[in-house]
């Protein structure tokens, strides 16, 4: 078997979206499990991949769903049962997904068969499970299905309901352009909705589009108290979008887990913000503007420098940990972003264990804000 590719070197090939979805659940499943399942052990976990038929569809292999299995049944915790539920967008990729599941029921394994979403029987029983705050990862792309936007729709009053949504840039932006859209649709933007479709009237630029729905289902996402995240991989040989990665958590640790777990996938800026995507060209070129960028370390730097109240005397790690929800910023920056105002003479750096100024600035250093005098 070939060694999976560095994580640097992913994207710089076309990837599908079943090759993604694959590499993501390789790295954040496990950290997923422990987080979210290792207090709640007495509770059914709960995975539902609307994307598993496309997935079977295009490994095109005869163990397929064994395949596609693997990325969950190794990460479970003994303790825990695992409930798999396994969707398609299309007849052809559900007609394989039952010709696996017979050979899956013929072999007697796992304990636990997934079940298929295309029986209405099965939807109410993962909707069931959701309201009763099992542990869930939601896998899907909302816009290629009426029923992944409604199974999105429940999942916004689920209270443990986590969502890895893999956005392809085409039916995102049909969904809301189209002459005949789906009610769901309107419904997951909500009172959104009628901007969203003026703005996609007016803006044709299919990347300008793309970026405001995002940002607006972001908007939507965070209103239900998740926090989002959201990778953007363009293609290798192209100015255009190839898939548009968004997670949604309502729990800090796991936006924090898969904020880490997506850095080495990203791009930089100069000043070495990450971008949180790949092949992003035009933004690569933009850097060279600092001024222009919605995040970098001069910015931040002039947000730290107003918050003396908050962060006086933490450590630059802490002051990271409590700030980085919602922006591209890792540690690093943080502590560059102080550097610049101890230049400034705004803030002093202190030894940890004496809490004397020193020069050299760590993560583990406090910070320590001067009295600003008329």
């Amino acid at each position: 078997m070939m060694a999976a590719p560095a994580p640097q070197e992913f994207f710089r090939l076309n990837r599908n979206t079943s090759e993604v979805k694959a590499e993501i659940l390789r790295q954040f499943l496990p950290t997923w499990y422990r987080i979210q399942v290792g207090a709640s052990s007495l509770k059914p976990t709960v995975i539902a991949d609307l994307l598993a038929g496309l997935e079977l569809q295009e490994t095109q292999t005869e163990d397929g769903l064994w395949q596609l299995l693997s990325h969950y049944l190794p990460s479970a915790s003994p303790e825990s049962t695992l409930r798999l539920f396994l969707g398609a967008s299309s007849k052809p990729e559900l007609e394989v997904l039952k010709k696996q599941q017979v050979v899956l029921a013929s072999e007697g394994e796992p304990d636990h068969p997934p079940l298929l979403l295309h029986e209405p029987e099965t939807q109410q029983a993962l909707i069931e499970l959701l309201m009763q705050a099992s542990p869930a990862l939601l896998v899907s792309d909302p816009f290629a299905s009426p029923q992944a936007q409604q199974l999105l729709l429940e999942s916004f009053t689920a209270p443990a309901a986590d969502l890895l949504l893999l956005l392809q840039p085409k039916k995102l932006r049909t969904a809301v352009t189209a002459k005949k859209t789906a009610t769901t649709a309107s419904a997951i933007f909500g009172s959104r909705w009628g901007n969203v479709q003026a703005f996609c009237h007016k803006e044709k630029h299919p990347q300008r589009q793309e970026a405001f729905l995002v940002s607006t289902l972001e908007e939507v996402l965070q209103q239900h108290g998740y926090l989002t995240l959201h990778f953007r991989a363009d293609a290798p040989d192209k100015e255009q979008t190839s898939l548009l990665v968004l997670l949604a958590t309502k729990t800090a640790e796991v936006y924090k887990a898969c904020k880490v777990q997506l850095l080495p996938y990203s791009d930089y800026q100069q000043d070495g913000v990450p971008l949180f995507g790949a092949n992003l060209k035009q933004l690569q070129q933009l850097s060279l503007f600092p001024e222009q960028l919605k995040f970098s370390v001069q910015k931040l730097a002039e947000d730290l420098s107003k918050k003396a109240n908050l962060y006086n005397y933490k450590t630059i790690e802490k002051v990271a940990e409590d700030h980085h929800t919602g922006t591209p910023y890792i540690p690093e920056n943080y502590r560059m972003a102080f550097e610049k105002l101890r230049d400034q003479g705004l803030v002093e750096i202190l030894n940890p264990k004496t809490l004397q100024t020193v020069r050299k600035a760590t993560l583990a250093s406090p910070v320590k804000y001067k009295t600003r005098t008329s």
